[in-house]
């Protein structure tokens, strides 16, 4: 729903915590198991809390749901 509403992938490090990929300690992704699955931290979505804004809704969702561009979503 984010990346349709705003064009960016990102997830809520309270999400990840049953990925396995995710570290706990850090709030990081485990750079240890991505090596070991073969997948770069810039395959995944950007991580931040919840309720941090994430942008602003893009023009043409803003337009099919009547808001303006600068709505912020987060």
């Amino acid at each position: 729903m984010v990346y349709r509403l705003t064009g960016r992938y990102v997830t809520d490090w309270a999400l990840n915590a049953s990925t396995l990929y995710f570290d706990l300690t850090t709030n990081r992704w485990w750079d240890r198991m991505l090596g070991y699955l073969g997948v770069a931290e810039e395959q995944l979505p950007r991580l931040q809390s919840s309720g941090e804004v994430v942008g602003t809704i893009d023009a043409a969702a803003a337009k099919v749901l009547g808001l303006s561009p600068d709505t912020q979503w987060s």
